[in-house]
């Protein structure tokens, strides 16, 4: 019996172990199914992927419909970017054509340029809406990273259609010297995709689509320019930087602390020579200071340094950390420009300079005035307003005493204090000037903060039709309150202000920066290069007033003071 038991037993076992044996290679079976169709799904997204983007790409030909370049479009308006090396030679017309996918060929115009960094504006001359595409957060890539490049190599695309070839990111932070200070890759991006001659100026993308990069650059073999697995691309951090100086038509520059920095044997990155005009010397930085930090990435070398230096436009803010002994200071410091190593002269595009302005302030506009009365008999506006810290008169008032900002015609306004009594002026100002009910001038420091005040309320009353276009210049970017400071996970970096500015008849330059996306102006800049003062306020917080939405606070920094104005309302006057 033990014996049938012990057979029985036996037979249970390898009957189970079959079983087993059955589910093990049908759960086989299923997992290797299912990575088929993971393989299957990642193959058809990223087809996908490539017909929504391949509409945007651009094949760049010279006035005579020869080749040589790609480019890729940014904007719906048929603007786009490409290297400065595809479109030198189109400078003398600045025209040319820009082949789309769809075969059809559409002349396109040259706009501004940025030789040291090898990029170029374009706009393609028709009046329908063009396929687009967004930049992306180049700081967020990392070596590894799938990527997809669309463009022109060899002249293949006699249709029009580009060539698409794939790989990864083989490298970050990649420094690619130029020629003659011109054609520099700084803070580039190396990748292993097939780019060649024909390729310059195409987009770099990342698997969603977006652009991370304009390729230009290649590592090539010794029997010829061809590719052998090492491209580089300009990073879209500083292409979106350099955007709006180079829709606006312009020469762009970029920008220095006018300062070097040595590595010590410690591995120390230290400030070695600081310029005695420079603006890193006027923001206290002295030679021997330890530098920590750019827009909060932590400098490793000297050349980690100079290469992100490269990326910034000028006038652009960066903040820089410096330890000096046990200190640690951080300051924002507006970098000074560096003129392109170029043999010829190169005029801004007015034209599109125009543009770029009528576009700016038809945004203002409509985001500033929510139902603007176009027949309204208001002669000017009035802000009811306190003072947190009043650096700019010296009086002594407490800090709930109510002022208004009056601007009444065209003429000039004035800042006057609200008591039970009535009101009395304190300052009559306009764009060149700032005195007391006395005669009295302000100081330069406290005249530029009316100097500015009055630019951004001549803004309000003016209609557009109003405006003297002829007066203002577009300038190119800035940044917006936080920075540059984009790291991995953040959502894509907003795109830089757009700065128009004016120059007054005192010698005052005034700047002011508008959100592109939202239209409203951020940021008022006085600068009077005669007494080297400046002052900048920062509008924060906008909200309604009737039918005006403006800032809540005025956030007013000079040299050696800094206060705010907090806007209670705003009001027509009649």
């Amino acid at each position: 019996m033990d014996t049938y038991r012990a057979a029985g037993s036996a037979l249970s076992f390898l009957a189970f172990a079959c079983l087993t044996v059955v589910a093990a290679g049908g759960l086989l079976a299923a997992d290797k199914e299912t990575q088929v169709d993971v393989v299957a799904l990642d193959q058809m997204r990223r087809i996908e992927m490539v017909e929504r983007i391949i509409p945007a790409s651009v094949c760049v030909y010279d006035g005579n419909k020869r080749g040589g370049g790609s480019g890729v479009l940014i904007d719906s308006g048929g603007y786009g970017v490409t290297n400065y090396h595809v479109v030198a030679k189109m400078l003398g017309e600045r025209r040319g054509w820009g082949g789309l996918g769809d075969g059809q060929f559409y002349e396109m115009e040259v706009l501004g340029i940025d030789p040291t960094g090898d990029l170029a504006a374009f706009r393609l001359l028709d009046e329908q809406r063009f396929p687009s595409v967004p930049l992306g957060d180049s700081a967020a890539v990392r070596v590894g990273d799938p990527v997809v490049v669309l463009g022109d190599p060899f002249v293949l695309s006699e249709d029009n259609m580009p060539t698409v070839t794939a790989g990864i990111i083989t490298g970050v932070h990649r420094y690619q010297g130029g020629s003659g200070g011109n054609l520099i890759y700084s803070d580039c991006l190396q990748t292993d995709a097939s780019i060649n001659p024909g390729n310059s100026g195409g987009p770099l993308f990342n698997e969603r689509g977006e652009v991370i990069g304009i390729n230009g650059r290649i590592s090539v073999g010794e029997r010829g320019r061809f590719n052998v697995g090492h491209g580089y691309a300009i990073s879209s951090n500083q292409v979106r930087r350099f955007v709006p100086a180079l829709r606006a038509g312009l020469l762009a520059r970029h920008g220095s602390l006018h300062a070097t920095v040595k590595q010590k044997k410690s591995g120390a990155v230290v400030f070695d020579e600081v310029g005695f005009q420079s603006p890193a010397r006027e923001a206290g930085i002295r030679a021997g200071d330890r530098l920590v930090s750019l827009d909060g990435v932590e400098i490793r070398s000297a050349n980690h340094f100079i290469s992100m230096m490269g990326t910034y436009p000028e006038d652009w803010p960066v903040t820089v950390a410096v330890r000096r002994g046990l200190e640690r200071v951080e300051e924002v410091i507006r970098l000074m420009p560096v003129d392109p190593n170029i043999r010829f002269e190169y005029l801004a595009d007015r034209g599109a300079n125009v543009r770029q302005i009528e576009r700016v302030l038809g945004g203002f506009d409509d985001a500033t005035f929510g139902k603007r009365q176009v027949d309204s008999a208001a002669t000017g506006f009035a802000w009811d307003v306190v003072l947190r810290g009043d650096a700019v008169l010296n009086a002594d008032h407490a800090e709930t005493t109510r002022y208004r900002l009056v601007h009444k015609g065209k003429s000039s306004a004035h800042f006057e204090i609200v008591t039970e009594s009535g009101r009395e002026t304190l300052v009559t100002f306009d764009d060149v000037w700032a005195e007391k009910p006395d005669g009295e001038m302000l100081l330069p420091q406290r005249r530029l903060v009316f100097n500015a005040l009055y630019y951004l309320q001549k803004l309000l009353i003016a209609r557009g039709d109003e405006r003297n276009i002829d007066a203002i210049a577009h300038v190119g970017g800035d940044a917006p309150f936080v920075s540059s400071l984009v790291g991995a996970g953040r959502e894509t970096p907003a795109p830089p202000w757009e700065v128009l500015s004016w120059d007054s008849a005192g010698g005052v330059t005034i700047k002011i920066s508008f959100d592109p996306v939202t239209g409203f102006a951020r940021r008022v800049r006085a600068i009077d290069l005669s007494s080297n003062q400046q002052v900048s306020i920062e509008l924060v917080g906008h909200q309604q007033y009737g039918d005006l939405i403006w800032a809540r606070t005025y956030d007013v920094r000079g040299s050696g003071y800094r206060f705010s104005i907090d806007v209670l309302s705003v009001g027509r006057l009649p």
